[in-house]
Formats: structure tokens, C-alpha cells, sequence
């Protein structure tokens, strides 16, 4: 390719660096995680060329709205290999994602409300939940936010994870089948990583909880 006869703007993609990042990632869960899921996330690059691509090479949608959602069926990903994100999925997203099978990771007390809607949408629905924590306590210095508390999810600390749990465990066809860690930091060390796991196995024998 010329890069000169180029028209701008536009994305020019590296395949062959695709490839192997791709390999890399897939060789190194595989030796302590042989059952990890890789999900490509839609926010980053919504090109459909690319999504199809990554969808060949076994890789889930990860989706955080309507439009995202949409256009992961669009290019015909299965709900079962769809995972609905974020706080602003949007009431018809996140009602299509649960009655069709999607993984869905709840983000806020309103999506809960917006569940207690549809539970008997299913025989059962499962759900995962998102995890906030003050991480820059363990790790300061490394967060983005710094002091200031994480927007989204349900805190740790404060009790809106017992209490999220708790609203979701009195309904009978709903089971808690994931728990959600997104936090953004500056170093990105395997300690970060490793603290955020051993805070999901104390948060699910706490709560006895069976994760898929």
C-alpha cells in the first residue's frame, strides 16, 4: 500500500500486529486461566471489518449501549456471546440482553430496578454484579480518580454490594453469576491485577456465591 494515495481521514490497520497481540494474550490466560472468555471492546474501535475479524478468532462483544448492543447483533454474534457493560445501557438494551441470554453485568441500583421489571422474563436470569472499591487505599498513586470515589458500580466499602446482593437474592429466578472489575490505573502491575482477584474470591465466599 502507498500511504500516499491515502485518503484522509482514515484508519489504517496493522494485521500482522493484530495477530499476534491477539496470540500472545490467548498463550498467556491459557497457562493460568485455560477457560477465559477475551471479549473485544466495541468503544474502542466500533469498525465492522474489525469487529467481524475478532468474531472469527472466537472472541466475545463487549458492549456498553443500545447502539453498541445493536450492532453486535447486527454482525450476528449470538447473545450468549454478547456482554452488556457499563452504566448507560439503556432500558430496551439491557431487557433484549437478559431475555435473550447475554452476559449482563449490573451497574447501578436503577438496573436493578429495571430487572425487578422483567424477572420472570426467564425460568431464571443470570446476572453479574460491578464491583466498586477504593483501590487508590491499596495502591496509592495508581488510580486515575486519585481521592475522589469511583462513579460507578457498587461500593465494597460502604455496603452497596451487601445490599445490591441481598435485593437480587429475594427474588427466586434471579442468580448472582459474575462479579465485574473495571478500574482504570496508571502502571497497570500484575499486583493490581492479583488484588482485584483476591477481592472477588473474598467477596464470593462471603456471600457463598457460584460464579460461572
Amino acid at each position: 500500500m502507498n500511504l500516499d494515495e491515502v485518503l484522509t481521514p482514515a484508519f489504517i490497520l496493522n494485521k500482522q500486529r493484530l495477530d499476534e497481540n491477539l496470540a500472545m494474550m490467548k498463550a498467556a490466560f491459557k497457562k493460568a486461566w485455560p477457560a477465559t472468555i477475551i471479549g473485544y471492546s466495541f468503544k474502542t474501535n466500533s469498525l465492522p471489518w474489525l469487529i467481524s475479524y475478532l468474531k472469527a478468532q472466537g472472541l466475545y462483544a463487549e458492549v456498553v449501549s443500545e447502539d453498541e448492543f445493536n450492532l453486535a447483533r447486527h454482525l450476528r454474534f449470538s447473545p450468549s456471546t454478547i456482554i452488556l457493560n457499563g452504566p448507560v445501557k439503556g432500558f430496551n438494551a439491557l431487557s433484549e440482553a437478559l431475555q435473550s441470554g447475554a452476559i449482563v453485568n449490573l451497574d447501578s441500583f436503577h438496573e436493578i430496578d429495571w430487572l425487578l421489571r422483567h424477572a420472570s422474563i426467564r425460568s431464571e436470569i443470570g446476572v453479574g454484579l460491578r464491583v466498586n472499591l477504593d483501590l487508590e487505599k491499596m495502591f496509592s498513586g495508581e488510580t486515575i480518580m486519585k481521592i475522589e470515589p469511583g462513579r460507578f458500580g457498587f461500593n465494597f466499602e460502604n455496603g452497596d454490594l451487601d445490599r445490591a446482593i441481598q435485593i437480587l437474592r429475594s427474588i427466586k429466578n434471579i442468580k448472582i453469576e459474575g462479579l465485574h472489575f473495571h478500574h482504570s490505573t496508571v502502571s497497570k502491575t500484575k499486583d493490581i491485577y492479583g488484588y482485584l482477584v483476591r477481592v472477588a474470591v473474598e467477596i464470593s465466599r462471603k456471600f457463598g456465591l457460584s460464579l460461572r
